[in-house]
């Protein structure tokens, strides 16, 4: 479908790397779009990761009421596959 010119009345027509060098050459929407992109991965990647690994380790820490915090931090993903 990349290589085509397609709207819902018609049926899609070949037109090559048209679109492709319309996106890379004629929209600088595309661009900011993917500068966006980066800085969010950037940013969101390596905070998500800190985060997941502080919370794994505070799991496997022996505190009190672990057990509890355990059984909270997990039915939300047994209750999804219950339902």
């Amino acid at each position: 479908m990349s290589l085509t010119h397609y709207d819902i009345l018609r049926a899609p027509r070949f037109i090559g790397l048209a679109n492709y060098a319309h996106m890379l050459f004629g929209n600088s929407l595309f661009w900011q779009s993917l500068k966006v992109t980066v800085i969010y991965v950037a940013g969101a990647v390596p905070i998500g990761t800190v985060i997941a690994l502080l919370l794994a380790i505070l799991l496997n820490q022996k505190v009190a009421g672990e057990g509890i915090f355990r059984t909270l931090f997990y039915v939300p993903s047994v209750i999804s596959g219950v339902a």
